[in-house]
């Protein structure tokens, strides 16, 4: 869908009046709800576009900031796919995949995770079990809470597509929204990429923006020929980010966003890697739904965002805190 919503087409033309109906129900719903706040400081990292712009990896990447200050956090996320309603802290020995959701067992697997599906109505039960900091992997749209820091992500490859609000376009809000609504702006590049960061400076001259660049973790051999699959909300970014790292990719295979694989899939998936005698490499996301019943073969893809000025960020943070 991401790459559907790349460039302005006779559907962008056709569902504008959908999209004027949308705004104005945006517009009212914070008109009338009035948002509480956590008992934590809490930072909510969001995207201006629908599907991913690299909140989960953003959210990690502070969650490491705030360890190395030794302040302590927690992450809270409403674990989409998952059966949880919540609130409730995941247990990763007792709870499945299926129970918790792919993006919030991986949050889990760094820090604890609580996940709460209607979150201010949580806000005693999380004043007496998470820690001092909440760090909420998306909601900056939400109309329901009001956090102390707002973080909005931009990946520099996608920017906001076609610069249209949801039908016509992927952005969940005008752009000038988010942009004034965050505090900081996240910008997922690499060295070459700065087109968001001008755009931003247009709307916001004294916006901070932290840049950050995704750095491959997993030691991969380089020398073989791979099968790359991926199940998310922009595959062929994963797929560039391999190709960017000098892993030659010979074939790919694409899920939607948040597929749930079956054993199936990925017998096809090897079959097909064996008949080319390739290799097979997906993300460490695609890897927590399918590792109880995986080939050890697979090949794990672990990547981090890494900030530019780390120290930047830590002097901003505290003088927020």
């Amino acid at each position: 869908m991401l790459n559907f919503y790349r460039k302005i087409s006779i559907i962008t033309i056709i569902t504008l009046p959908l999209t004027l109906i949308y705004i104005l129900i945006l517009k009212l719903r914070y008109l009338i709800i009035t948002p509480k706040k956590f008992q934590q400081f809490a930072i909510v990292i969001g995207n201006a576009t629908i599907g991913g712009a690299g909140k989960t990896p953003s959210a990690i990447a502070i969650g490491q900031v705030l360890s190395e200050q030794n302040m302590p956090y927690s992450f809270l996320t409403k674990g989409y796919k998952g059966r949880i309603v919540g609130p409730q802290q995941i247990d990763l020995l007792t709870q499945s995949i299926k129970d918790t959701g792919d993006e919030a067992r991986l949050l889990a697997e760094h820090n604890d995770t609580f996940i709460v599906k209607n979150r201010h109505k949580a806000i005693e039960f999380l004043g007496q079990n998470a820690q001092k900091i909440l760090i909420l992997d998306d909601g900056l749209q939400n109309a329901y809470i009001n956090c102390d820091l707002n973080i909005l992500v931009i990946d520099d490859s996608y920017l906001f597509g076609n610069n249209f609000i949801f039908p016509s376009g992927p952005l969940r809000n005008s752009i000038s929204w988010h942009i004034n609504k965050a505090d900081c702006i996240f910008l997922i590049t690499n060295a070459n990429e700065l087109l968001a960061e001008e755009f931003v400076k247009k709307i916001s001259q004294n916006k901070p923006i932290f840049k950050l660049t995704p750095k491959l973790v997993s030691k991969i051999d380089h020398n073989k020929n791979y099968l790359a699959f991926s199940a998310l909300a922009n595959n062929q970014k994963f797929f560039n980010f391999l190709s960017n790292n000098n892993i030659n990719i010979v074939e790919y295979e694409s899920f939607k966003d948040h597929y749930n694989y079956t054993i199936a899939d990925i017998e096809k998936i090897i079959v097909k890697a064996k008949g080319q005698n390739l290799s097979i490499i997906t993300t460490e996301k695609d890897f927590v739904k399918i590792k109880d019943f995986a080939s050890k073969d697979i090949n794990v893809c672990k990547m981090k965002l890494e900030f530019v000025d780390k120290i930047e960020f830590i002097n901003f943070v505290k003088k927020k805190i």
